[in-house]
């Protein structure tokens, strides 16, 4: 008699893989999952603050991940979406946690510098040293 084997009968059977339960999913379970996306981009904002604050790494990939976000924020610390960021950036993070806008400074031919607005980070308050340099008091021909 010979041996029979799960699966080797030629009888298929109802389950299926991963691959399987994606293609059965209705149009409308992707619709919804697609417009969910933006929605869920947009919440994780606040946790990985708190995580990034709290563990002290990746600090400086979290500008990059946000990008969208960040280019809406606005330097001047009275814009409402800078704002509300801003204080669900530190709702879990550590008290001396915030959203600093570096300034870009770029030399004219006549000498004279122009502040632009430029990246923001994601620092603690006591990591700005670098990035409150005043830009005056450096000789061009250092930089």
């Amino acid at each position: 008699m010979p041996v029979r084997m799960p699966g080797m009968d030629g009888q298929h059977s109802n389950r299926g893989g991963p691959l399987y339960w994606l293609k059965r999913r209705s149009r409308r379970f992707w619709m919804i999952a697609a417009s969910l996306l933006p929605v869920f981009y947009v919440a994780s904002f606040g946790p990985a603050c708190w995580l990034t604050s709290r563990a002290n790494v990746g600090t400086s990939a979290i500008p990059v991940l946000y990008r969208p976000l960040t280019w809406v924020m606005s330097p001047k610390r009275d814009a409402t979406f800078t704002r509300m960021s801003s204080w669900y950036a530190q709702i879990g993070a550590p008290a001396n946690w915030e959203w600093f806008c570096g300034l870009d400074i770029e030399q004219q031919l006549d000498g004279t510098f122009v502040e632009h607005p430029g990246n923001w980070y994601w620092v603690s308050g006591n990591s700005r040293l670098p990035f409150s340099v005043d830009p005056y008091s450096v000789d061009p021909d250092e930089r």
